[in-house]
Parts: structure tokens; C-alpha cells; sequence
């Protein structure tokens, strides 16, 4: 990770499933940056830096938990559908809460979008 980019957030979770913890980083403008813990060596791989967020249509979102450049104020992670693979969650600063299923390579899909805030 670059000293250069700003991050607001390190979560430690095993995002690809590989029973070792891998680090999610997330930004203050939305881009996040998973780290991966390379055979429990300790090392972490920096070669894995999208986590390839598509909506509901399969349009590639980008790195973002994002649309339009609305940035999200909380990045939380959780087995929703009980597939035992952590899918990702997100508030945005516009009041949505945005749900992406983890689809077991690398691909996580927009499940839920919601407006709705309280």
C-alpha cells in the first residue's frame, strides 16, 4: 500500500475464502484496496487491488462502492446469504445501502440497492 493514498478504514477478513485474513482497505473517496495474505507467510500481495463491483445489470461499477461519484460513509462485510463466502456492504453519503454478493472469484455482484435512510 502507497503512503500516498488516503485511507479511512482497514478491515481484516478473508475475502477469497482461503481460510487466512486477508486486509480490505477503504478510502475516503470510495476506491478500496484488498490485500491478500499470501499462504499465511504473513506477506501481504498487492496484486489483487479491485474487487470488481458489478450492479445489477452486470455492468462493471469499478473499484468503488460507488456510482456517480457518491463515496461511501461505511464498508461492512458479512456472510448475508449463507453461501459462507463475505459479501460486502455499503452506505453512501446520499442515504443508500448497497449489498454486493460475492461471487467466488473475485466478482461481486450489486444484490440490493435501497434509498432509503434512517
Amino acid at each position: 500500500m502507497s503512503k500516498k493514498q488516503d485511507k479511512s478504514e482497514a478491515i481484516w477478513r478473508d475475502f477469497n475464502n482461503d481460510g487466512l485474513v486477508d486486509l480490505i482497505c477503504k478510502s475516503f473517496d470510495g476506491k478500496h484496496q484488498v490485500l491478500l495474505n499470501d499462504k499465511g507467510t504473513g506477506m501481504l500481495l498487492n496484486n489483487f487491488t479491485t474487487l470488481s463491483l458489478y450492479d445489477q445489470q452486470n455492468r462493471l461499477l469499478g473499484v468503488t462502492c460507488s456510482r456517480d461519484e457518491i463515496n461511501q460513509t461505511v464498508v461492512s462485510w458479512g456472510n448475508f446469504d449463507g453461501d459462507k463466502w463475505l459479501d460486502l456492504y455499503c452506505s453512501t453519503l446520499d442515504g443508500r445501502h448497497l449489498v454486493f454478493k460475492n461471487q467466488q472469484n473475485g466478482k461481486m455482484v450489486m444484490a440490493y440497492d435501497s434509498g432509503i435512510g434512517w
